[in-house]
């Protein structure tokens, strides 16, 4: 529920940007003389966020698998308004997770929430996946907290 009260939150600063941007770009400044100085600020700080945003190039290009690898997936964390979607490639002769190949990814309502990949370890009857879930206002992070989940080995499906 904390989820869905911090997208709705998003939206609701992400929408006011777009309102306050219209009137000061179609100049109507006399919107802004009473609160000036809040309204410059919240106009900076959304401009800030938008081209600070992440591009592209971020991610590093990843050398291709040269040895026989399977596929195995899992979903994690299901909640109300997001889940963890799980890939674990590993190698078929040896049956060993390759972390640097393995990824995870957030998937649902995630206005404000960012999910970075960190590791994963497979213990006697469970996965765990451990990785960064940032809280986020406009695309800057305002907090960032290290999130694990225990995936029953049951609940991995594998594609060969």
């Amino acid at each position: 529920m904390v989820h869905l009260t911090w997208g709705i939150i998003n939206l609701f600063f992400f929408f006011s940007w777009i309102y306050l941007a219209i009137k000061f770009l179609s100049g109507n400044r006399s919107f802004f003389k009473k609160h000036s100085k809040l309204y410059t600020l919240i106009l900076i700080f959304g401009f800030i966020s938008f081209v600070s945003g992440r591009s592209e190039n971020d991610e590093a290009d990843a050398e291709p698998i040269t040895k026989p690898t399977s596929l195995n997936f899992a979903k994690t964390n299901k909640t109300l308004t997001y889940e963890i979607d799980l890939t674990l490639v590993r190698d078929k002769n040896t049956g060993m997770i390759i972390q640097d190949k393995s990824q995870s990814n957030l998937q649902g309502f995630v206005i404000g929430l960012g999910w970075k990949h960190l590791s994963v370890a497979e213990k006697e009857k469970e996965v765990e996946l451990t990785g960064f879930l940032s809280w986020k206002i406009l695309g800057l992070t305002l907090y960032s907290q290290t999130k694990s989940f225990q995936i029953p080995k049951e609940e991995i499906k594998t594609i060969e």
